[in-house]
């Protein structure tokens, strides 16, 4: 605090480094006492014309007075610059002599020194100043003074700028169909850059687009399944052309494909609604034939085997069978037609009955 003397005791903001001249300067003054003009009558708002009179801002033999004033409390002013700021200036916060008092009459003084500068207009030399004193800023640079490298940018330690880590591969423009990456081997599609810190490529002709990716207009893009690469081919332009709502020109043919139930050389020809039915009829036979056949294959598998399971014979049983012969004459030899049951033992015939 000064002694005895009435004074300003603080100015938000104190100063400015880079202050925009398109927008306001605003300043909040406080006084140490109530403050009166120099005929010992209090300022109020209703007086607020002497504040503006008051202060100034001074940029070499040039006076600036603000624009607005008005009273927050009563020791506390608020005025504003709107206008009268140039780019790349300095200017001092003055307060005229023999203006502002106390009630004693004791003039009140600015013990301060405050210097407002405005901010360079070249953005340092990386951008350019819009319509309302804001930097925008070129490729690589962002900051509200374009100080800062970019988003993919990174400062070049050999000089004042930004370079990209964005780098160029062997394929970042595409490959044509007949490259072969395994071998390190691409027939670009074009030239790449990054230098702007994305891919950005010149396409030879036919090509085009951010990456080399699309076709000039003649042509369509023709991808090879195997390798995976795609070029772009002359289109066969379908003559008459089709009518697009019903299908779509095949640019390799020349000729229209069209979607059901159309059809035709420019697909304007619809079927008719019985020709539709017949061939849908015609369609559900076939399934049903075709499941028909499926059902008459299991069936037969499953009769084949359950006449195999019934007439099965056990194996032992006919062995059994062969030894009772055997046992009963060796000697007598009886032709085929002879045997009857009657010569069987009782025990095989009740066998073989049960199987």
């Amino acid at each position: 605090p000064i002694k005895n003397v009435p004074y300003i005791v603080s100015v938000q903001p104190a100063a400015s480094t880079f202050l925009n001249p398109k927008e306001s300067l605003i300043l909040r003054i406080s006084f140490s006492t109530i403050i009166y003009s120099i005929d010992q009558q209090q300022i109020t708002n209703a007086r607020s014309d002497l504040i503006k009179q008051a202060f100034y801002l001074q940029i070499e033999n040039n006076f600036i007075s603000p624009e607005i004033c008005r009273q927050d409390s009563q020791q506390i002013w608020v005025i504003t610059w709107t206008t009268g700021l140039n780019f790349d200036s300095e200017y001092n916060l003055k307060l005229k002599s023999n203006w502002l008092f106390d009630k004693n009459g004791n003039e009140i003084i600015l013990p301060f020194n405050n210097i407002y500068k405005t901010k360079s207009n070249d953005c340092n030399k990386h951008g350019k100043i819009n319509n309302k004193g804001l930097c925008e800023c070129d490729i690589g640079y962002k900051g509200n003074y374009c100080e800062l490298c970019g988003d993919n940018f990174i400062a070049d330690p050999t000089n004042d700028r930004c370079i990209s880590t964005i780098k160029c591969q062997i394929d970042s423009c595409g490959c044509k169909i007949k490259s072969d990456l395994s071998k390190g081997i691409c027939y670009a599609k074009g030239e790449c850059d990054s230098s702007l810190g994305f891919i950005n490529c010149a396409c030879s002709f036919p090509y085009k687009g951010l990456t080399c990716s699309q076709c000039e207009n003649e042509y369509f893009i023709d991808c090879d399944k195997d390798s995976g690469f795609c070029d772009c081919t002359k289109k066969i332009e379908c003559d008459p052309a089709c009518n697009y709502e019903h299908g779509s020109c095949n640019y390799r043919t020349g000729k229209c494909e069209c979607v059901s139930p159309y059809f035709g050389i420019t697909c304007n020809s619809q079927e008719s609604i019985a020709t539709l039915v017949i061939r849908a009829a015609g369609i559900l036979f076939s399934s049903i034939i075709f499941v028909g056949t499926i059902i008459i294959i299991i069936l037969r598998q499953i009769f084949r085997r359950s006449i195999e399971q019934s007439i099965d014979i056990d194996i032992s049983n006919l062995e059994g069978i062969s030894s009772e012969i055997s046992n009963n004459d060796t000697s007598l030899y009886l032709e085929p037609e002879d045997l009857t049951l009657d010569d069987l033992p009782e025990n095989l015939i009740e066998s073989a009955n049960n199987n």
